[in-house]
């Protein structure tokens, strides 16, 4: 993989991680809610382990999305070099928020995964991971804006029409699973 393309990854994914993760905690959020199917129908999980259902497709559609942009962008050598450089310089933050999304997200596991249900400790789990994913949106957008600033305004439309498709492709999923 040429450096250029790996720059070029490592941008688009400093600019979605915010969205990836705003969308697993939507879908999480969602497979809370009681089921309405009967037994014959199979989960979420299931269809998606079989390689079906919405959730399966959104996740592969949006990752065609994200590799046809990539080749979009066209980025030339100065661009490149200027958006490593935003990167290096938020290196440490990015790593300390994804450690941070880490961890509080295994602490929220270990509670909802505990042998007797404690509200408090799944309620105080969740607060924590939704600070961890705020602190992470805020750097994305610190780093985005940096990042976008670098890019010609047609590789700026590039990327909103992509994060559109993208969201539509979550949305339809929803939707598909009986959401909103």
């Amino acid at each position: 993989m040429s450096k250029s393309r790996f720059i070029a990854g490592l941008a688009m994914t400093a600019v979605l991680v915010g969205g990836v993760l705003l969308a697993g905690e939507a879908f999480a959020q969602k497979a809370n809610k009681p089921a309405k199917a009967d037994a014959a129908t199979p989960k979420v999980g299931q269809k998606l382990a079989a390689g079906e259902g919405p959730l399966f497709h959104c996740f592969f559609d949006n990752l065609a999305i994200r590799r046809q942009l990539k080749e979009k962008l066209k980025l030339t050598d100065d661009q490149t070099q200027k958006i490593h450089a935003v990167l290096q310089t938020h290196k440490d933050e990015i790593a300390s928020a994804l450690t941070s999304l880490n961890d509080t997200h295994k602490a929220l596991l270990a509670a909802v995964r505990a042998d007797k249900v404690d509200e408090t400790a799944i309620k105080t789990a969740s607060a924590a991971m939704g600070t961890a994913i705020g602190n992470a949106s805020v750097l994305r957008a610190k780093v985005r804006q940096e990042v976008m600033a670098i890019l010609t305004p047609e590789q700026r439309t590039q990327i909103d029409e992509a994060l559109d498709a993208m969201q539509q492709n979550k949305d339809e999923a929803v939707g598909e699973m009986g959401g909103k």
